[in-house]
């Protein structure tokens, strides 16, 4: 029966371990994917939402802060501007479609 038990631990162990460097490439890829979306820039945070619902990720580039929103499959939902330039009301221009570059 002990060694049962310390077989299983012993297996618990490798599972549990070889599950990490999985969820590490599932964050790089997210990251990745949102970096993409924006058009370059750099990942300042990033949140598995509540529920296993996808991502929400924060890049930022040129200055400006940008959510990237996408489903656990790395589909992108929503990539919004979240700068207070964005927030002013300005609507002359792009009307928040299209590149700022």
């Amino acid at each position: 029966m002990r060694r049962a038990l310390v077989v299983c631990l012993a297996t618990l162990c490798v599972g549990a371990a070889a599950a990490v460097p999985a969820a590490a490439a599932t964050r790089a890829q997210v990251k990745a994917a949102a970096v993409k979306a924006v058009g370059g820039g750099r990942v300042v945070d990033v949140e598995h939402r509540s529920h296993g619902r996808g991502w929400e990720v924060h890049v930022v580039r040129r200055g400006r802060t940008y959510e990237v929103k996408m489903t656990n499959s790395l589909r992108v939902t929503k990539v919004e501007r979240e700068d207070a330039d964005h927030d002013r009301g300005d609507d002359h221009g792009s009307g928040g479609h299209g590149s700022d570059d």
